[in-house]
């Protein structure tokens, strides 16, 4: 057996080598590749409509005589045996003999395959449909296949446009009206609009071969003129005729036809695509519900989260339990609760707080992004920062800007909390510039920057104010007038030893009665029915506690009396608690007390109701100036009043005399120097009392509020003729206008003395007297900004300025609502969101949520169409 051949007749067996099989396996590959490109689609059995160069349709003619390949001609061995020649007659050809019926089965009468020399090559017949894919777009067939047109709406087209040259083969020699050389340029590519922007003509596209220019929508799906046949290259109308040619009606029509193409009609996951579409309706009216929720808790502050994430549990928190409730009158929201709610980690159902964490943050974004975009076109702002430390013990930095709106109205709006930026003027001026940068506003627009009086923010050369005008000159520093009004109270109410000890008394009364709740019951019980309120706190920074306490002792002087006096004779009482009700009893039955009530309560009334005005947002320099000195005049008429508030308080406490003041009797053993001089004028206890403990209050009120008041003459020097403009004279008013001009080089011209001249006599046909406000809502309401453009934008610089830093402080109020003991683990980024929610309240309100519903439920949704 071992000398036998074990293959027998066979001959020895033989082994395809890996070479063999790959070189086999591509021949084969590249065989069924000339067959598919060969293979008739069914578009090509239907007539083709294009245009002549009048306009008028025409009709690609269709051979009838078209052979279906049969099971008998797919069996024939070759790859030409099932394809089928283009039956498509070209409207150029002219040769009225071609013939394709023929030998339909691709044979000749030798039984050999044959067919005509371009299309006796599969590699020929690849290089072709390679040159109309990817080609030149100046070789493009006269006539498109709808494979190229699919191709091209389907494929990136910027290799294509060739729009960065080089634009070699586009010269074109001068005519004889036109003697110079032009050829092709980038600038053609783009357009530039009204605004100054710039739009790219992406239709456009540049042919290396032929030198011209082409419009690739009229090119695939017909159209009129150079751009859609041959090519264009008029380069000295080119402009004029891209202009022309984009306007035209055709080619609006083949950007529509263009961009259908581009959706999912006709493509082979039609079905796939419209379950996609149906499950992103779905998801999106789910989204929809959760985002009214979110924006109602984010409006109020409320809290979202519970202890568990379960519906139907009490514990759940208030943003699921919302949307339970909301499912009891929602069919919808019930079915999807019941389907898809307390499934578990993998089931998706959109009700987790993941989703609703993604869609808080995408709210925030969306606010803060309309707020920035408003505050770019009014162009001038100011700004006001403020730090405080929240329940975390974590600093935050609030920023707040003041601008102009479209309409004309000042609106003070919260940007961010900046966390940990440190303390130092340097540090919050850098965390602050870096902020601008990141979300588009630009430090060279801004005019104003107001801050309380502290010295890291105010000083003159470390201090914010200072850098800020290193990088921008001309935001002035305004210091805070609510702020400054603040230490004016404050220095008065230190002024003296009778004024502090006053104050000092307001506060036992309030820390008396509320310590225990059997003294405060039985202050209620004296007040009731009298609509009087009870004892306040005093506040060290909220200037308005003192008014509110001082208010509430004027008006209960007596009943509070009752109530000491009640609990003084209380054998039921301690023996201590007594005795301070004696001695609080007593104390208001001077005549310095009884006096000082009626005496604070009157000015610190005018100075709560002025710094209310000041701290509304409406409120600009001019006003919050004449606020200052009117109520500096005011104080300085409290000087004659002495005798009626004297009157008052003998009422008030049941006594005429005042307390004798202590004097020291001079030693002359101690002091021999004194021995011979005259004794030093003794005053009566009314005169003693009313040179140091009324007269001294009043020159302290008097001279704090000449200081404050002058810290603005600068601002109130360059803007002040703005108020008085109706009657100045004309010289005047060129004269302030031009040192205006001076100023503001890059924002005003000079034809501004010039309008404001004219300004003037169109302000005095009004009837009644506009401050700066309403004479910029004029200009907007009657549409006259072109007449005065210097006018509105001095206003609008002017109307920027922040007066009070008041909105910080607002913001700090949401702060310490959103971010509180139950809620202290919070990231910045929610904290910033929730706060800008629920501070701006109106522009989320009014924001359209619509797209951004649609985005996130396509991008959440989990069927695809890849």
């Amino acid at each position: 057996m071992s000398g036998e051949d074990r293959h027998g007749s066979r001959g020895a067996r033989h082994f395809l080598s890996g070479y063999e099989k790959r070189k086999r396996a591509k021949e084969k590959e590249e065989r069924e590749k000339v067959v598919v490109a060969k293979t008739r689609k069914i578009s090509d059995f239907f007539a083709q409509r294009g245009e002549t160069d009048d306009g008028k349709e025409k009709e690609v003619e269709i051979e009838s005589n078209v052979t279906v390949p049969t099971e008998k001609d797919a069996s024939v061995s070759g790859p030409s045996a099932l394809s089928c020649e283009s039956v498509i007659r070209s409207p150029q050809s002219n040769d009225p003999d071609t013939d394709t019926s023929e030998n339909s089965d691709g044979k000749g009468d030798d039984g050999q395959t044959t067919g005509t020399s371009e299309n006796s090559d599969g590699n020929e017949d690849d290089s072709q449909t390679e040159r109309e894919v990817e080609g030149d777009i100046g070789n493009w067939p006269s006539v498109i296949s709808e494979a190229m047109i699919n191709h091209w709406v389907s494929s990136d087209r910027s290799e294509l446009q060739c729009c960065d040259g080089p634009f070699d083969h586009s010269l074109r020699p001068g005519t004889e009206g036109d003697r110079k050389e032009r050829s092709c340029s980038k600038s053609i590519f783009s357009r530039k609009l009204q605004n100054g922007e710039i739009v790219k003509r992406t239709w456009l596209s540049y042919s290396r071969a032929t030198g011209k220019v082409y419009c690739l929508v009229c090119k695939l799906f017909g159209g009129i003129g150079a751009l859609s046949a041959d090519g264009f290259d008029d380069w000295k109308h080119a402009i004029h005729k891209l202009d022309e040619h984009e306007r035209s009606p055709k080619h609006c029509t083949n950007i529509v036809a263009f961009s259908a193409r581009s959706i999912t009609a006709g493509r082979i996951d039609e079905e796939l695509a419209k379950q996609a579409d149906e499950i992103k309706l779905y998801w999106r009216e789910v989204i929809k519900r959760c985002v009214s929720v979110i924006k109602f808790l984010s409006e109020r502050g409320l809290s979202f989260r519970g202890s568990d994430e379960n519906i139907g549990s009490p514990k759940n928190g208030n943003y699921l339990g919302l949307l339970e409730v909301l499912s009891q009158y929602d069919s919808f929201l019930a079915q999807h609760i019941q389907k898809h709610a307390n499934k578990g980690t993998g089931h998706t159902s959109y009700l987790s707080s993941t989703i609703c964490e993604e869609l808080i943050a995408l709210l925030g974004q969306k606010v803060t992004e309309d707020i920035v975009s408003r505050l770019q076109r009014a162009k001038y702002y100011s700004f006001t920062v403020e730090s405080t430390p929240d329940v975390s013990h974590s600093d935050q930095l609030t920023v707040v800007v003041r601008y102009i709106e479209s309409g004309g109205k000042t609106v003070e709006r919260f940007l961010t909390f900046l966390e940990n930026t440190g303390h130092t003027g340097r540090q919050q001026a850098t965390a602050l510039l870096e902020y601008f940068t990141s979300v588009g506003i630009d430090i060279s627009n801004c005019r104003g920057q107001s801050y309380d009086n502290a010295a890291n923010m105010s000083g003159r050369y470390q201090g914010m104010q200072a850098l800020i005008k290193t990088e921008n000159p001309l935001a002035v520093f305004v210091p805070c007038f609510a702020h400054s009004l603040n230490l004016v109270g404050q220095s008065a109410c230190g002024s003296c030893r009778l004024a502090t000890a006053f104050f000092g008394f307001v506060e036992q009364i309030y820390v008396f009665f509320t310590a225990s709740t059997a003294r405060y019951k039985v202050l209620k019980a004296a007040l009731t029915g009298e609509n009087i309120p009870v004892p306040k706190h005093l506040s060290d920074t909220r200037w308005s506690a003192h008014h509110d306490a001082t208010k509430a002792l004027h008006l209960g002087y007596n009943k509070i009396m009752e109530a000491l006096d009640e609990i003084s004779n209380d054998a039921q009482q301690k023996g201590d608690t007594r005795h301070m009700a004696d001695q609080l009893y007593q104390t208001m039955c001077k005549l310095e007390t009884g006096f000082y009530v009626g005496f604070w309560a009157t000015v610190l009334e005018r100075f709560h109701r002025t710094s209310v005005s000041l701290q509304s947002q409406s409120t600009d320099l001019n006003t919050a100036v004449e606020l200052l000195k009117s109520l500096r005049v005011f104080v300085e008429s409290l000087r004659d009043r002495f005798d009626d508030f004297l009157t008052d308080g003998i009422e008030r406490s049941g006594t005429n005399d005042f307390d004798a003041p202590r004097s020291r009797k001079r030693n002359v053993r101690l002091d021999p120097l004194d021995y011979g001089r005259a004794e030093e004028a003794s005053l009566s206890p009314e005169d003693a009392f009313r040179v140091n403990g009324f007269v001294c209050v009043i020159d302290v009120l008097r001279s704090e509020l000449d200081k404050r008041t002058n810290a603005y003459s600068e601002l109130n020097d360059r803007f002040g003729f703005l108020r008085l403009l109706n009657d100045m004279t004309p010289e005047d008013i060129r004269k302030s206008a031009s040192m205006v001009v001076k100023i503001y080089q890059n924002d005003l011209s000079p034809e501004l003395s010039e309008e404001m001249v004219h300004f003037q006599a169109l302000m005095k046909q009004t009837e009644k007297e506009l401050t700066e406000a309403s004479m910029y809502e004029m200009i907007v309401d009657r549409n006259i900004s072109d007449t005065f453009p210097n006018v509105a934008v001095l206003l609008r610089i002017y109307l920027s300025l922040m007066v009070t830093n008041c909105s910080g402080e607002r913001s700090f109020s949401k702060l310490k609502l959103i971010k509180n003991n139950l809620r202290s683990v919070m990231g910045q980024s929610r904290l910033v969101s929730l706060t800008i929610l629920a501070t701006e309240s109106d522009v989320l309100r009014a924001l359209d949520t619509d797209q951004l519903i649609t985005d996130f439920a396509g991008k959440k949704a989990r069927k695809k169409v890849i």
